[in-house]
Formats: structure tokens, C-alpha cells, sequence
């Protein structure tokens, strides 16, 4: 039996998954961090329409092997990618490979929480 959809973080320096889970309090909104590409597949397959917020730092290929798998596989996710002005040459790839947001890094926590809020159920 699947996992509620949740917000699954998968960064290389913890930022985004304090500041999410701040700007959430109350909302019922479980914030998960995920250490691995491993890690964060085996949690969409769990949590089916879980938003994934995955922070470009990672490594570029890292990313979009992860959503390249994730396209593969059919898993119901929403990526949004968060990435520095100069990763602009990856939007379009990112985009094929299904994201739904492409935030700067500089974004305030409050623009990421209201698009997670908005792609989940």
C-alpha cells in the first residue's frame, strides 16, 4: 500500500529541507530528505505524487539521470529543480525530462513551499 505523497529533498549541503520544514509547520506536510538518487527513487515508488525538490548542486548529470530514471520507471512525481542563473542551458533538458518548476537558488523558502504546495495532493 502506497505512502502519502510527501515533499522528498534531495540536496548536496542541508538548506532547502530545514527551510521547508519551517515554512511548514502546521500544514501536515511530511518533509523528507534523500542522501542518494537510490534514495530518492525508492521513496517515489513509495510515496506516488510526492513533489521532488532537487537542488542542481548535486551534479547536473546527477539530475537529470535521476529524472531520466524516474521517466523510465513511470513514477508519478512533480520535480522541481532548484539551480544557479548560470545552469540555464539545462532548463530545456530538465524540462523533457518532466520538471515542473525551475526556481534560482537565491529563491526565498516561501516561493519553493507555495509551488511544493501547489503540485501536491
Amino acid at each position: 500500500m502506497p505512502l502519502a505523497p510527501a515533499i522528498l529533498v534531495y540536496e548536496k549541503r542541508p538548506r532547502w529541507e530545514a527551510e521547508l520544514k519551517r515554512s511548514l509547520v502546521g500544514k501536515r506536510t511530511l518533509v523528507r530528505p534523500c542522501r542518494s538518487v537510490a534514495d530518492l527513487l525508492a521513496l517515489c515508488r513509495a510515496m506516488p505524487g510526492s513533489v521532488a525538490v532537487i537542488d542542481i548542486e548535486v551534479g547536473g548529470g546527477t539530475v537529470l539521470h535521476a529524472l531520466d530514471q524516474a521517466q523510465r520507471e513511470r513514477l508519478a512525481l512533480f520535480p522541481i529543480v532548484i539551480a544557479p542563473d548560470y545552469a540555464d542551458d539545462l532548463e530545456w533538458p530538465l524540462r523533457e525530462l518532466g520538471i515542473v518548476a525551475l526556481l534560482p537558488d537565491r529563491a526565498p523558502c516561501g516561493e519553493l513551499s507555495r509551488a511544493c504546495r501547489r503540485w501536491l495532493p
